[in-house]
C-alpha cells in the first residue's frame, strides 16, 4: 500500500477499470483472479474503503469499463470474463444504495475498448476487440455502441424520430429544411449519428 494512502486498499491488479465521482475515485474489478470488486478512495483524505453490494454482482472480470452516469451512479460494460469469454453485458450501480442493476442484454461483446458518458447519461462506446485478443487479435471494432440509461426527454425523443426516420418519409424530407435554426444542426448531427452507428 502506497504510505501516502489509508484504509485497506485494493488487491494488487490490472486490467481494471475506474471513474471519478464528485470527490471520490472507484476502482472495479481487474486481474490477478478477475474479480467484481469495486473499491473507494476518498479523494480528500486519501482513504480507501471496499465497497460490499447488497444485490447481486456482476460476473468478475477485466479490460472492461466503468463510467460515471450520474452523481451517484456508474455503468459498467464488458471485459473479459472469469471463463476467458468476452462479454457484452452492462450494469448500473448505485453507489448510495451499493446495488447493482443489470442492463438490458445485448450481444456485442467487447473489451478493451473506451467509455464515456454523452449526451442524456448515455453511455458511449468506441473500439476494443471482440475476440480473446491474447489468443486471435483479429476482431479490432471501430463501430459506437449507445447504451441509454434513463427516460429522454420529449426532445431528445423527437430529434431521434426524425433523424432515424428522414429518409423514409418524403413528407420529412421536404419539411427539414424549415426546421427552426436552432434545432436543425442537432438534427444533422443526430442523423449523421444514425449513419455510422448501432443504438442500444
Amino acid at each position: 500500500m502506497d504510505e501516502a494512502s489509508r484504509g485497506r486498499a485494493p488487491d494488487p491488479r490490472a486490467a481494471h477499470a475506474s471513474a471519478t465521482l464528485r470527490n471520490k475515485g472507484y476502482v472495479c474489478g481487474g486481474r490477478e483472479s478477475r474479480t467484481s470488486d469495486i473499491y473507494c478512495l476518498y479523494l480528500e483524505s486519501w482513504t480507501w474503503s471496499e465497497i460490499v453490494p447488497e444485490s447481486t454482482v456482476p460476473m468478475g472480470r477485466s479490460w472492461h469499463t466503468l463510467t460515471a452516469i450520474s452523481d451517484s451512479a456508474l455503468f459498467l460494460f464488458g471485459g473479459l470474463g472469469m471463463d476467458c469469454e468476452p462479454m457484452s453485458d452492462g450494469w448500473a450501480f448505485d453507489v448510495e444504495t451499493k446495488k447493482w442493476r443489470e442492463h438490458p442484454y445485448m450481444n456485442k461483446p467487447r473489451l478493451w475498448h473506451t467509455a464515456c458518458q454523452g449526451k442524456d447519461s448515455d453511455v458511449i462506446v468506441f473500439g476494443g476487440s471482440c475476440d480473446l485478443i491474447l489468443l486471435v487479435d483479429t476482431g479490432h471494432c471501430n463501430d459506437v455502441l449507445v447504451f441509454q440509461i434513463q427516460p429522454y426527454h420529449l426532445l431528445r425523443i423527437c430529434e431521434d424520430y426524425i433523424a432515424k426516420n428522414v429518409k423514409n418519409y418524403k413528407l420529412l424530407q421536404k419539411q427539414l429544411p424549415c426546421m427552426p435554426p436552432k434545432l436543425l444542426p442537432a438534427v444533422q448531427r443526430i442523423m449523421s449519428f444514425f449513419r455510422t452507428s448501432r443504438k442500444i
